[in-house]
């Protein structure tokens, strides 16, 4: 992701600039307990952006729940597995559909929810 508002900006324009069609799938998060004040505000700051100019660019876009498009994608997390255990799993599902990209366990989740999107605009096309 881009650092700051302009940035974005210049980046979401050069993709529609690039693209006939285009809609966007964000993941809808809350600030979770235990993360700093500072955090959760650079990243709600972030988020709130970002919707922001999508919404004022008249973007399509998605915006569903974590727990929504891992159960979509066939992602559950039994109660032995260990939360690094299960991100590496989504790492290994990730690695296993974009060979060609370096997936890390940053960006595993965001390759997923690629994943799911083109899932659910596929299915809303049929």
């Amino acid at each position: 992701m881009p650092d700051g508002i302009d940035a974005i900006l210049e980046a979401i324009r050069i993709i529609m600039n690039n693209s006939a069609e285009l809609q966007i799938c964000i993941e809808r998060v809350h600030a979770r307990p235990g993360n700093g004040s500072a955090s959760s505000w650079k990243f709600a700051e972030h988020y709130g952006n970002l919707i922001g100019i999508i919404k004022t660019l008249g973007i399509e876009y998605i915006n569903p729940l974590p727990r929504h498009w891992m159960k979509t994608l066939g992602f559950t997390k039994s109660k032995e597995e260990s939360a690094t255990q299960y991100k590496n799993r989504l790492k290994t599902r990730a690695k296993e559909l974009y060979p060609s990209e370096k997936v890390t366990l940053k960006t595993s989740d965001a390759l997923m929810i690629l994943t799911y999107q083109m899932d659910v605009c596929n299915k809303e096309g049929e």
